[in-house]
């Protein structure tokens, strides 16, 4: 199973959903990778626009273990960051429609970062991510 991602629309996602004012040059340049990391059979998808801003979207398989591992994630991304000099970044979480561990890991990742206004976490709803991409 191959994932082929859509540049033109992650642009527009990352603009329109996530908020970024990242002028349009900078998404001259978008690349996509996974991480290492593996969890119930999904990988967590790293891009990087424009040797920028840092994206990590982390998929709806991933949520149900997110509660016990968005400290790991949120600095293994902060540490990505800063080693390659990438402006922010922005962990996305797809599909994850329990509030009340939705406001935990908010809190959570509030509370590592508060003073790094440079990080941050959105909670993206699924089909939103899904139509970033095609499986082939």
């Amino acid at each position: 199973m191959t994932i082929l991602w859509n540049k033109e629309k992650i642009k527009g996602f990352v603009k329109n959903t996530l908020g970024c004012g990242c002028p349009d040059k900078v998404f001259q340049k978008i690349d996509i990778s996974e991480l290492p990391v593996v969890v119930h059979e999904q990988q967590i998808t790293r891009i990087v626009i424009g040797n920028t801003l840092l994206i990590y979207i982390i998929p709806p398989g991933f949520s149900s273990v997110l509660v016990d591992s968005v400290e790991s994630l949120a600095l293994a991304g902060k540490n990505d960051r800063d080693r390659n000099s990438y402006n922010r970044f922005r962990l996305v979480v797809s599909g994850y429609d329990d509030d009340f561990l939705r406001q935990r890991i908010s809190a959570c990742f509030s509370e590592l970062f508060s003073d790094d206004r440079k990080m941050h976490i959105h909670f993206i709803n699924r089909a939103l991510v899904d139509d970033l991409c095609v499986i082939d």
